[in-house]
């Protein structure tokens, strides 16, 4: 029976994810002049979709056998086959696998955001924004999540999804910055059924470049248990956005300064609406400190009187 020919005898069907269907072919050829009668023994759940499992094989003809192999857990797999030829002559071939779970790699661990020059702020951009490479080198879809350590101005977009076999998906990291911000964060890379990555997040600001208009305002005369408003502008003059905090929004009891905090965009002027409600005949004179995110402190002095209407 050395003219049918059954291989390989060795069918390696090198790394394969778990749960992915894998065909190779068992090539078979009667050399003989007689029909041949072929029966493959399968006795294992990972090769039980190979078909087919018997057939009649005519003279001097080619046939194959789908071997179809699949695997729910990870692993090394190794198996003899055996076929017998005609109902007595019995052989065998080697199966061999490597299971492996489910892997993303991601192109760095560690990504810093820095304000990208003429990017405006929106909602969906915000200026701080850095791209990362996640990559699935297994014949498998790899499905993951991105899970943050904390509740944090940063996001990772696609937050989850699935990485095709073999290809990459980009994903952006973005920062949400504002006057308080934290400008740190991690998050995890949870692949299902799979490994796990960890991304540090860094945020760094731009040197403003952020002045009141008017290093004082005078307001003149205030008149007395009346409500009196004025505005003192704040001024970006750099290449990005800034962010401010009223340090004193009371600076005196009769006064109140609002908004407390924002964002300046560039070139942008905000104005601080001081609000009086004077109720004693005086002269004043005092100061409204703002801080500057990632800057020097802005001092504005204030000075004007109250008198009876």
């Amino acid at each position: 029976m050395h003219q049918v020919v059954i291989g390989p005898s060795t069918i390696d069907f090198g790394e394969v994810a778990i749960r992915t269907v894998n065909t190779k072919p068992l090539v078979i050829v009667n050399h003989l002049d007689i029909h041949v009668f072929i029966q493959i023994e399968i006795d294992c759940r990972e090769l039980r979709q190979s078909l087919p499992l018997t057939q009649v094989i005519p003279p001097r003809t080619l046939s194959k056998v789908d071997v179809v192999f699949e695997s729910q857990k990870a692993g090394v797999f190794q198996r003899s086959v055996v076929y017998t030829v005609n109902n007595h002559i019995k052989q065998h071939i080697n199966i061999l696998a490597k299971i492996v779970a489910p892997e993303i790699s991601i192109s760095h661990s560690d990504v810093i955001l820095k304000p990208t020059l003429g990017v405006p702020q929106t909602y969906d951009s915000t200026g701080y924004s850095e791209v990362i490479k996640l990559t699935n080198r297994t014949n498998g879809a790899a499905e993951f999540t991105w899970r943050p350590d904390k509740i944090s101005p940063f996001a990772v977009r696609p937050s989850q999804g699935t990485v095709e076999p073999h290809s990459t998906l980009n994903c952006e990291v973005l920062y949400f910055p504002s006057v308080s911000s934290p400008l740190d964060a991690v998050f995890t890379l949870d692949v299902v059924e799979g490994n796990t990555e960890r991304l540090n997040c860094i945020a760094e600001f731009a040197c403003p470049a952020v002045k009141f208009v008017e290093r004082r305002l005078g307001v003149g005369v205030l008149p007395l248990h009346v409500p009196h408003k004025v505005n003192a502008a704040l001024k970006n003059t750099g290449h990005h956005h800034s962010f401010f905090q009223v340090l004193n929004p009371q600076p005196t009891p009769f006064c109140t300064v609002k908004p407390e905090s924002g964002c300046i965009p560039v070139g942008g002027i905000v104005n601080l609406e001081l609000s009086f409600f004077a109720v004693d005949i005086e002269k004043f004179d005092f100061k409204i400190d703002v801080r500057i995110r990632g800057g020097k402190k802005q001092t504005l002095r204030v000075g004007g009187s109250v008198e009876p209407p």
